[in-house]
């Protein structure tokens, strides 16, 4: 990158603030003198017919927050098959035209064309060329006019109370590089109370929430400031399951045999995708004992504890 690189959190906040400074204008005038590389065909594709694909219904708020003339990052929750998707159709429907920051990995080869024509910003996680070349990218898009979506917990949360996995800095990081505001969004799909025996059955809508516009400061710890946005998106969804009576307080709200129907069909019956929970751990925070909860299953002697819901 011309000795232009994304430094890493730890070299950045070791900068003086003029040096954050001088760093992210030199970074800025690299990106923008970069090769545009936008394909976006495959977006009315989406909206087309994405819309068959789906049995819920789409419900928009908060659209007053989303820049009517300028760019944004949009911050999501990540939790099931179907994000993608949505921000294309919800974009559609605001008339902003948008570039998705998502993973290679675990999406079929016709999902990966999807994406790749639709003007994705596409990643190997496992790579760091890969992650710092796709960073670039995706914050010149979001520089030359569209709004970035990027899904905050660069995995699927499917935590039976947790209203969402913890953030990484990546989506705080782009909006000082592009100085833009950061957009903290809930996408909260509304699950059926009964067993399905189709992945498509499982939703009865899916509510967009567009949060206040929140501006970076390139001068404050990244680590700090991804902590606060975490602090409003877990607020706005909890706000969101008050107002559908969504008890997930403690694990005796949850029905097990429910949550893992349903979490078994998000995992394995989703269009385009296979979820592998051993290699997606890797991308989530671990505990001072090594150990981390994202699912739950049902032992041989029905206890419902941490662990993966192995394919049938």
């Amino acid at each position: 990158m011309d000795n232009v690189r994304i430094l890493s959190n730890h070299e950045y906040e070791s900068l003086s603030d003029d040096k954050k400074r001088e760093y992210l204008n030199t970074l800025r005038k690299h990106i923008k003198d970069q090769k545009n590389k936008s394909i976006s065909i495959g977006h009315e594709m989406i909206v087309k017919f994405y819309p068959y694909l789906r049995n819920y219904t789409l419900e928009i708020r908060g659209q007053e927050n989303i820049p009517t003339d300028d760019s944004a990052i949009i911050m999501c929750n990540h939790s099931n098959s179907h994000d993608y998707f949505t921000a294309h159709e919800t974009f559609a429907t605001l008339g902003k035209a948008i570039s998705v920051f998502a993973a290679k990995d675990g999406i079929s080869p016709l999902v990966k064309s999807i994406f790749a024509i639709s003007d994705a910003t596409l990643i190997d996680r496992n790579d760091k060329v890969s992650a710092e070349q796709g960073t670039i990218d995706f914050a010149k898009k979001i520089i030359e006019g569209k709004c970035g979506v990027i899904f905050g917990e660069a995995t699927w949360n499917l935590h039976p109370i947790k209203a969402m996995q913890p953030l990484k800095i990546g989506g705080v990081r782009v909006g000082a590089i592009t100085e833009k505001n950061i957009i903290p969004t809930i996408f909260e799909y509304v699950e059926n109370p009964y067993l399905v025996g189709k992945e498509k059955d499982l939703y009865s809508k899916c509510i967009i929430v567009f949060g206040n516009p929140y501006k970076i400061n390139p001068t404050e710890s990244f680590i700090k400031q991804t902590l606060e946005i975490q602090g409003i998106m877990e607020n706005m969804r909890k706000e969101i399951w008050m107002e559908l009576g969504i008890n997930r307080n403690t694990l005796s709200d949850i029905d097990p045999e429910l949550y893992v129907n349903h979490t078994y069909m998000k995992k394995y019956k989703a269009f385009g995708y296979l979820y592998n929970s051993e290699e997606e751990s890797k991308f989530f925070y671990h505990n001072n004992d090594g150990l981390i909860e994202n699912e739950y299953f049902i032992t041989e002697t029905g206890e419902f504890k941490p662990g993966y819901i192995a394919k049938k």
